[in-house]
């Protein structure tokens, strides 16, 4: 953390650090070691030589494929809450590690918000943030994530309406929390106003896809609704075809004659 704090200072002292518009951070946990709370303090001490950044971006570095299972993981973000007065401008925030602490998330210019370590306390944070502006969410769930009372604690989050609310991306591998989702994204007032709705990740099992189908009403009042299409049978992906349309994006692999991803614009 401590070369990249520097770059940072080193960056800040830079004349054209007053034109820049967007920071993004590339980083990996190794063997246990990494956190990029002092790098996030610092940068928002820099504020004043940043007056015009309006996105940040932490996102994981890639990884050969030759590293896999070697001790290389996201990394640690810490508490981000002091970015929140230093940049009160910001529009786009992506954090891709892990470990974050969002607080009151006061950010009311934001645009984007990507949070891909998604647990229980930052549900409870997003449910209440004043985020008068988010047009795009995104959010992916902390693998092996068990989650008691499920409805009781996404309740608050799926209860409130946000009018400028245009993309929800969801990204989940668990069966339980997937099959809570499908049935309770599309009937909430969160949703109301979305014009694409994404499942990532999660092969469909029988019981997700007949939850979509059951609220293809609703649905199909999207301009587009993608789902994952590896391991999507045949039978499946004809029965959503046929309840959603044009509607329907498949994302990835499929059997062949699988509709293209598609989705009215």
């Amino acid at each position: 953390p401590e070369p990249l704090a520097a770059t940072l200072r080193e960056l800040a002292a830079e004349p054209c650090a007053r034109l820049l518009r967007r920071i993004e951070i590339r980083a990996n946990e190794l063997d246990g070691e990494g956190n990029l709370e002092p790098v996030i303090a610092e940068l928002a001490r820099l504020a004043p030589a940043f007056p015009r950044l309006t996105e940040l971006a932490v996102r994981e570095d890639c990884v050969p494929y030759r590293w896999i299972d070697t001790g290389v993981m996201p990394i640690r973000i810490g508490d981000v809450t002091p970015l929140y007065a230093s940049y009160p401008l910001l529009e786009l925030l992506e954090l891709g590690g892990k470990e974050y602490t969002l607080g009151a998330l006061e950010l009311p210019a934001l645009r984007r918000l990507a949070l891909h370590d998604f647990g229980p306390r930052d549900i409870a944070s997003l449910a209440v943030a004043p985020l008068p502006v988010l047009e795009d969410l995104e959010l992916a769930f902390t693998y092996g994530l068990t989650i008691d009372r499920i409805d009781d604690v996404f309740r608050p989050l799926l209860d409130r309406t946000l009018p400028t609310l245009g993309r929800i991306a969801i990204v989940v591998q668990l069966r339980q929390l997937m099959q809570f989702l499908v049935r309770a994204v599309p009937a909430s007032n969160l949703a109301r106003h979305l014009r694409v709705l994404a499942f990532r990740r999660y092969i469909l099992d029988d019981d997700s896809v007949g939850a979509l189908v059951q609220w293809a009403p609703r649905l199909r009042a999207l301009a587009r609704l993608e789902i994952e299409g590896s391991g999507l049978s045949t039978r499946q992906r004809r029965a959503l075809e046929q309840a959603l349309g044009p509607v329907l994006a498949v994302i990835g692999g499929g059997p062949p004659g699988a509709p293209s991803p598609g989705g009215r614009r």
